[in-house]
């Protein structure tokens, strides 16, 4: 079993099923094992001062989404849309 449960669980298959990520099944703690290192990889640019939260974030969420199937100009569009507000607990 994958090392991520819940919600990014969830997402990814709801990817795979919707033919948006182009992995197979039995590939998911592959996957879940490359985004983790890229996590790494962009909190690192952060802390070396490379780059900003946002550009991190929104350089590994582009690379992530076109890694994972997307066509790159819609992985671009997502990765720099406006997130929503957090939700009020």
């Amino acid at each position: 079993m994958a090392s991520i449960c819940g919600q990014p669980l969830a997402d990814l298959y709801a990817g795979l099923t919707r033919g948006r990520f182009l992995f197979r099944d039995s590939q998911v703690e592959s996957v879940v094992g490359f985004l983790s290192g890229a996590t790494i990889g962009a909190i690192v640019t952060v802390l070396d001062g490379a780059k900003t939260w946002r550009e991190a974030g929104m350089d590994l969420a582009e690379l992530a989404l076109a890694a994972l199937g997307l066509p790159r100009e819609e992985a671009r569009a997502i990765a720099s849309a406006s997130l929503p507000p957090p939700e009020r607990r």
